[in-house]
């Protein structure tokens, strides 16, 4: 069937989507720029309440400015009728995609994209009382530059359109059945931004897992299993799992709303702690059966130690649901780059409100210099407690305690270095140091070798590195030299600042004194013969 003409627009494909809208990725005309058309059904558009529906969710959407929401330019209608939002287009691929390809994401990954989606809706929820009703994988989207965009807010009920709803129609269940809330599944229009946080909790299972909820089910079951049954404890599909975030899960997905966070600056809050390896809220655990996850693999009072696994073999790339205009490896690591630069912003008014060990982990984990420890603390791990400090320092080095929580901290230690992402030099330097003190500190114990095996790794990556700098310097000093113009290209190798250029300083600095010295043998050369050629004029 062919696709509706829309003034002003030239339709380039139809995109893949879920619900009741149709979506087509299009050109602006007269701005010369891609866009998404998203429309409303005819059958739909038929009902004065659902067309009342789709204008005034147009209008709050098209009011809504933030970098975590994909945002609405203009909504109109065509010459048949048709009603549609103009969009921005997203080219990156959607965090379903990511799922798929990748089977889970890493807990820190996951967490960094809740995030994301939390600060859309909580300003969402600010401005228009917006609940999405809709939040999952396929409506989340990683921008080409790494930004995670909320998608398909046409589904958004604003608290004023629920209530128009609810006296003009009979109840309708909005949203998809695996992710939407128990008071969506019983058909409820009095909903909240609750209803969303259960979503995004089911959407976090999910990435945490691999697993949808009530994956097996079908649609017209899996809502009713939302009201009255419960998925697998997330522990039992990812035992790698920190206690924190299944713990923030569980609370997210509780049953009855009155148990979950009561805000999204509350879930923010959450979420934050949880990064810092704390317990969400007051740390208190729901009543069992109280959340859709089951709670079978006990709570321990300590984090769960990751252990190093071989990498598996990468699943193969899917389809795409949205067109990709990169490797899904560049988007990856532009996310976790984008995700830094965010942190690196927030940190001074969070560094303000946490305590000097939650600064240092914060410090390390978004990208900024962890500063060096002094040679009488350096004993003493980096993500011990103050308290833990003290009764640390204060006992005998051969106290049965303390060498117990030292041990206990430093696999702490180690599972979180492995967690690092190695995208940029810094964080390849700082991982290369966190081992080393890690080898110190554990002497002749199995971390040591342990922590020399990643030393060894990251040594022969930064010698990698440094060695693909110097073959990029000498392509582009090539055609100096074929000019014989060796000064520039001396000057090429002693001013580059770019990535490893420490690693590179000795290098280089062989190459400067190279060609400083062929270009210092040319110039005598030239000399000589400006000499000799005034002595023959001479004479």
């Amino acid at each position: 069937m062919d696709a509706p003409q829309f003034p002003g627009f030239e339709i380039i494909a139809t995109l893949p989507h879920s619900g009741m809208s149709t979506v087509y990725k299009a050109r602006q005309l007269a701005l010369d720029r891609l866009v998404a058309l998203k429309t409303l059904p005819a059958a739909l558009a038929s009902d004065p309440a659902d067309v009342q529906q789709f204008l005034t969710e147009a209008r709050i959407t098209a009011n809504l400015k933030h970098p975590n929401i994909v945002q609405v330019h203009d909504f109109g209608q065509t010459e048949q009728g048709i009603y549609y939002f103009v969009m921005e287009f997203i080219s990156g691929y959607s965090l379903g995609d990511w799922i798929r390809r990748t089977q889970k994401l890493s807990e820190e990954h996951a967490l960094l994209v809740a995030q994301s989606v939390a600060e859309a809706m909580q300003y969402a929820w600010q401005e228009a009382r917006v609940v999405h009703c809709d939040i999952k994988p396929d409506n989340v989207i990683i921008d080409s530059d790494g930004t995670v965009k909320l998608a398909d807010l046409g589904l958004a009920q604003s608290m004023r359109s629920a209530m128009d709803r609810a006296k003009t129609r009979l109840e309708i269940v909005y949203g998809t059945p695996n992710y939407i809330s128990p008071e969506q599944s019983r058909g409820g229009t009095a909903l909240d931004c609750r209803a969303d946080i259960y979503s995004l909790g089911a959407t976090l299972y999910h990435c945490l897992t691999g697993q949808m909820p009530f994956e097996d089910a079908p649609a017209a079951t899996a809502i009713d299993l939302q009201i009255t049954d419960q998925i697998p404890d997330a522990l039992e599909l990812n035992p790698h799992l920190s206690v924190a975030v299944v713990g923030l899960v569980e609370k997210m997905m509780a049953k009855d709303r009155e148990l979950r966070q009561p805000s999204w600056e509350a879930l923010l809050a959450d979420i934050r702690r949880v990064l810092l390896h704390q317990k969400p809220d007051d740390g208190a655990w729901l009543p069992e059966g109280a959340s859709t996850m089951q709670r079978s693999v006990p709570r321990e009072t300590q984090p769960r130690i990751k252990v190093a696994l071989p990498p598996s073999a990468p699943a193969p790339d899917p389809a795409p649901s949205v067109p990709i205009s990169t490797t899904f490896q560049n988007v990856e690591r532009r996310f976790v780059l984008r995700q830094q630069r965010k942190r690196k912003k927030k940190l001074g008014w969070w560094l303000a409100g946490v305590g000097l060990v939650g600064a240092a982990v914060l410090l390390l984990l978004f990208g900024a210099p962890l500063p060096r420890l002094q040679d009488s603390e350096r004993s003493l791990p980096l993500l011990i407690s103050a308290h833990l400090r003290e009764r640390v320092s204060g006992a005998a080095e051969d106290s049965p305690e303390s060498a117990a929580m030292h041990q206990e901290n430093l696999r702490q230690r180690f599972a979180w270095v492995q967690q690092w992402p190695l995208t940029n030099a810094f964080q390849i330097r700082e991982a290369l140091r966190q081992y080393e003190q890690i080898a110190s500190d554990t002497n002749a114990t199995p971390y040591a070798a342990l922590a020399a095996a990643e030393i060894h790794k990251l040594q022969d990556l930064i010698q990698q590195a440094a060695a693909a700098v110097m073959a990029d310097l000498e392509a582009q000093t090539q055609p100096l030299i074929a000019q014989n113009n060796f000064g520039a290209a001396a000057d090429s190798y002693d001013q580059y600042q770019g990535a490893w250029a420490a690693e590179t300083a000795a290098s280089r600095g062989a190459k400067v004194r190279e060609l400083r010295g062929q270009s210092n043998a040319q110039q005598a050369q030239l000399s000589a013969a400006a000499q000799q050629a005034a002595l023959h004029l001479s004479l």
